[in-house]
C-alpha cells in the first residue's frame, strides 16, 4: 500500500513539473540579453519554475511563461496580460552584469480568476552564477559554472553538469543531480 501511494506522489509530481515548463506552450514573452554580459542572475517567482541553462554559443535569452493556475481555463493572451497588469509586479532589468527577474502579487488575497503561474527559463553563458527562490515550483540547473544559490519550498531540484559552490534548499520535492563537481550542498 506504501508504495503504491508513493508512486501516486510522485506521479502527481512529475505532471506539475511538466505542467509549469510544458513545452508544448510558446512563452509569453521573451527578452533578448544578447550583448548584456550576465554574470549572475536574481529571479524570483511563485506558483512557477524557474530553469538556467548555460549555453556556450547562440543568443542568451530569457522566456517567461505566464498560464493561468486553474490550468483548464481558457484564457487569451489579452486577458493574461490583464491581469498581469492589474494584479502582478512582472520586473525584468539587466544592470551592471545581473539579470533580475521577478514576479509578485500587488495584493495578498487575490481571488481564483486573478491568480497565475509564472515560470522562467533563462538561457545564459556557462559562467554564471544565480540566485533563485521559488515557492510551489521546481527549479532546474544545467551546465553552469559559479555559485548557485536556489531554494523552493514544493517543488523539485533538477541538477544537471554543474561546478562551482552549489547551495540548494528543497522542502516538499525531490532532488536529482548528475554529472555535477566540486562544493555541493543540497537539502531536502
Amino acid at each position: 500500500m506504501k508504495k503504491i501511494l508513493i508512486l501516486l506522489i510522485a506521479t502527481c509530481l512529475t505532471g506539475v513539473v511538466q505542467a509549469q515548463f510544458n513545452t508544448g506552450t510558446d512563452p509569453f514573452l521573451t527578452r533578448s540579453l544578447t550583448g548584456k554580459a550576465i554574470q549572475k542572475v536574481y529571479a524570483r517567482t511563485s506558483g512557477g519554475g524557474i530553469s538556467v541553462t548555460g549555453i556556450s554559443s547562440g543568443e542568451a535569452r530569457i522566456e517567461v511563461y505566464v498560464r493561468p493556475s486553474n490550468v483548464l481555463n481558457n484564457t487569451s493572451k489579452a486577458e493574461i496580460q490583464s491581469i498581469l497588469d492589474e494584479y502582478y509586479d512582472l520586473t525584468i532589468s539587466t544592470d551592471n552584469n545581473l539579470l533580475s527577474v521577478t514576479s509578485k502579487g500587488k495584493f495578498n488575497n487575490m481571488d481564483r480568476k486573478s491568480q497565475l503561474s509564472i515560470s522562467y527559463k533563462v538561457f545564459v553563458p556557462q559562467n554564471v552564477s544565480t540566485d533563485l527562490a521559488t515557492s510551489g515550483g521546481s527549479i532546474t540547473l544545467a551546465s553552469l559554472n559559479g555559485t548557485q544559490q536556489f531554494t523552493t519550498s514544493g517543488g523539485g531540484l533538477n541538477l544537471s553538469k554543474l561546478s562551482g559552490k552549489i547551495n540548494g534548499k528543497t522542502s516538499g520535492g525531490s532532488i536529482n543531480i548528475s554529472d555535477s563537481k566540486d562544493d555541493i550542498d543540497l537539502n531536502t
